[in-house]
């Protein structure tokens, strides 16, 4: 554990969480370069992620008042979690052409996905073990 790991060169109980408290700040804010204003690209990324991040918390809070028992963090959790597991689950269950012709052979459709149906069953599961978890 980083905390319990003990600074090295020092003789005494000192550890390394205790050493880096110590740090002067000015070291620390001379190490880190000021913030630049993002152009172009980086700009519209940092425009999508703020605007991800409102949709987020608005999908958070229509959860709650749906499901008051739901915390925040959980809330969260779930909603980031189903973002990646839809993310993860398209193209399996948008296959290309390519994929939907190879698909004409079954030995080859291991991976078909029935998204609907896996969504609904992993919210369903999710939504389950966290009202579990309240109680």
């Amino acid at each position: 554990m980083l905390a319990e790991a003990p600074v090295q060169g020092r003789g005494d109980a000192a550890t390394v969480a205790s050493e880096v408290a110590c740090v002067r700040p000015s070291a620390a804010e001379e190490a880190v370069p000021p913030p630049r204003r993002p152009r172009g690209k980086a700009r519209a990324q940092v425009a999508l992620k703020l605007r991800s991040a409102l949709d987020v918390s608005r999908a958070i809070d229509a959860l709650r008042q749906s499901l008051p028992w739901l915390s925040v963090e959980d809330g969260l959790w779930l909603v980031t979690t189903l973002c990646f597991y839809v993310s993860g689950m398209w193209p399996a269950a948008h296959p290309s052409r390519a994929a939907r012709q190879a698909c004409a052979h079954p030995e080859l459709c291991a991976l078909e996905v029935d998204a609907e149906r896996a969504l609904a069953r992993t919210v369903s599961i999710m939504l389950t073990g966290l009202e579990a978890k309240t109680t």
